[in-house]
């Protein structure tokens, strides 16, 4: 005789054959319980185990990686079933509702919420939601050396009317050395904080960061392989958890190409500067790059804008040189752009 269907609280399940991308994401959401979600939670990294329990319980919400939404999984008796997209969505799914599987999992959890009705979750208390503030990407696809001059740029000048943290994730730029910290805590530090505990102390973050005139700086991981521990979604997670612990209005990312999943980090910025040369071989890189990643990140196009900084002949690689950056010609172009964007 088939077991009875548990019908005493609602289930939200998540399915993806992607063990650490299931596993993490039920961690946030078993973390993130106060104020309480509404199901019991459930996530499962083979598809017959979730056939299995859906045999035998009912099943309000489904998150489904895209990769195994077969028929089968289509047809079970879920209540509202939502596919996990990475990108490009196949022509069968389409009819589904969806949400973009790499982006911080409290931005997936809100689109989820929003997806299964407000009106069926009244009474119960809001989860955290993304922070407000905006993260602003740089990265340049031709390899164009002075992308940390521009970020630094950037940064100071928007520092001089609001809150702004400056965080790079390049492997060798030579930032620490400029700014006198080669030794002393670092970003990797806050790393290894939120990959044992999932939370990036406060205090550790203001004790860490360093001043650049307004600008706040935390200081670089000396070592690329930190930088290339993290999954896109765990980035978009890390980051959003900085923001969070942080006092700042703005983030701006300067981003080598030693970070994993690169494009799914850049889908979590609002804004990504590509500061580039006008040059034949840049102009290729760049094309090459845009084409690369916009077959799997269409939305990427409205946030990426391409920009070509006075070459700056520079004297001395110290501190000095990077405080002067914003009022020599640099300053004066991203100013000109800050005046056409808003940012």
């Amino acid at each position: 005789m088939a077991a009875k269907k548990d019908r005493k609280r609602a289930v939200l399940a998540v399915c993806d054959v992607e063990e650490a991308y299931a596993r993490s994401f039920l961690e946030y959401l078993q973390a993130k319980k106060k104020p309480a979600l509404p199901f019991e939670l459930k996530a499962f990294t083979d598809v017959s185990e979730l056939k299995a329990y859906a045999a035998e319980h009912e099943i309000e919400i489904l998150l489904i990686a895209e990769r195994s939404a077969d028929e089968t999984v289509r047809g079970l008796p879920v209540g509202k079933l939502i596919i996990l997209s990475e990108g490009m969505t196949a022509p069968l799914l389409e009819e589904y509702p969806r949400v973009y599987k790499y982006q911080p999992s409290d931005m997936v959890v809100r689109e989820v919420l929003d997806l299964y009705g407000a009106e069926k979750l009244a009474g119960f208390a809001p989860v955290r939601l993304r922070s407000r503030q905006r993260m602003i990407g740089v990265y340049s696809p031709s390899g164009y050396p002075r992308r940390m001059l521009f970020s630094l740029t950037l940064g100071q000048v928007l520092a001089q009317k609001q809150p702004v943290l400056f965080v790079s994730l390049d492997s060798y730029s030579g930032l620490a050395a400029m700014m006198n910290r080669s030794e002393g805590r670092c970003v990797s530090d806050l790393l290894y904080s939120f990959r044992r505990m999932g939370d990036v102390p406060a205090a550790s973050l203001r004790e860490m960061t360093v001043q650049l005139r307004n600008l706040e700086i935390l200081p670089p991981s000396p070592m690329p392989e930190d930088l290339q521990i993290l999954s896109g979604h765990e980035w978009a997670d890390f980051l959003e958890t900085i923001l969070q612990a942080g006092s700042c209005a703005v983030l701006i990312l300067d981003l080598g190409d030693t970070v994993r999943d690169l494009p799914e980090l850049l889908e979590n910025c609002d804004e990504v500067w590509l500061p580039s040369q006008a040059d034949v071989l840049s102009a290729v890189r760049d094309r090459q790059f845009e084409e690369a990643v916009l077959k799997r990140h269409p939305s990427l196009e409205a946030k990426m804008k391409t920009v070509y900084p006075p070459h700056l002949e520079l004297m001395s690689a110290d501190r000095q040189m990077l405080e002067d950056l914003c009022d020599g010609e640099q300053g004066v172009f991203v100013r000109k752009l800050l005046r056409r964007e808003v940012l």
